[in-house]
């Protein structure tokens, strides 16, 4: 992402660490979308490859088709997806319509630390990204 750029929307699963002053004349709007559903949500993923980087289900499909309608009435000025494929998947339908390219920004995908129970503290992930 440029600095400066105008951003309309962003798909993401997760954006942390954004901060910087600006103007109000600066803003952007930002619209945090998750994934329709995949294959691994609806617990259909049958390789360990798929359960990882999951396509989307029928349903999932229609809900890509779906967020057309949502999103049509609003300015869009560019989209950014994860690099799973389950984030395009959702929004190639939206940026067909709007004439857009999706934007694939690896550094928004999601991040597993596993359930807890290793005990990982906040230093002990920042070092993991040797921060």
């Amino acid at each position: 992402m440029q600095p400066g750029m105008s951003l309309r929307l962003a798909l993401t699963v997760a954006l942390t660490g954004l901060v910087a002053p600006v103007s109000v004349a600066d803003a952007a709007t930002f619209l945090f979308i998750r994934h329709a559903e995949s294959t691994t949500n609806s617990g259909a993923a049958s390789t360990p490859e798929e359960i990882l980087d999951p396509p989307l289900t029928a349903l999932g499909q229609q809900q890509a088709q779906d967020l057309v309608g949502v999103l049509k009435d609003l300015d869009l000025t560019h989209i950014y997806v994860s690099s799973y494929q389950r984030t395009t998947l959702t929004i190639e339908p939206t940026a067909a319509e709007f004439g857009l390219p999706p934007l694939v920004e690896s550094e928004i995908r999601e991040w597993s630390f596993g359930d807890g129970s290793a005990g990982l503290d906040y230093n002990a992930i920042n070092d993991m990204f040797d921060e």
